[in-house]
């Protein structure tokens, strides 16, 4: 797949899709953005206690790419050797996201820019203890 190897997600003017997902494994998946996920613009996401693994990208955000402007909300999620070739290893969050919260366990992320987080126009806040990693935006 050329966007989200794993899941791709879209809605449409004024349709907003809101896809939750929780408990599940993406290992193994490609895709030129978001090798495991893609959320585009008409998305309100949530992502619960998943464990991303192994995931590439040939451009950007090797385990997540999102372009929401609903929003995405991550809790408890792992990422764990994910690679992008350009940006975002672990995930790449494009302008015009409408809001962002983001906890997680983030190990051994590889890119050529931004291994574990890329945020493009998105005021945030980093915390990160213990290999946690925390951003609200």
């Amino acid at each position: 797949s050329s966007t989200g190897g794993g899941l791709y997600a879209e809605g449409a003017l004024g349709v907003i899709v809101q896809p939750r997902v929780q408990y599940c494994e993406f290992r193994d998946n490609m895709g030129d953005e978001g090798g495991a996920i893609y959320l585009g613009a008409h998305t309100n996401a949530m992502l619960i206690s998943n464990d991303f693994s192994g995931n590439t990208a040939g451009w950007r955000g090797g385990g997540i790419c999102t372009r929401t402007q609903g929003g995405l909300r991550t809790f408890f999620n792992t990422f764990t050797g994910n690679t992008s070739d350009g940006f975002g290893g672990g995930l790449v969050a494009m302008k015009g996201l409408g809001g962002f919260h983001l906890v997680c366990d983030a190990r051994d992320q590889k890119a050529v820019d931004y291994a574990m987080l890329k945020l493009d126009g998105t005021e945030i806040l980093v915390v990160k203890e213990d290999d946690i990693l925390a951003v609200l935006g």
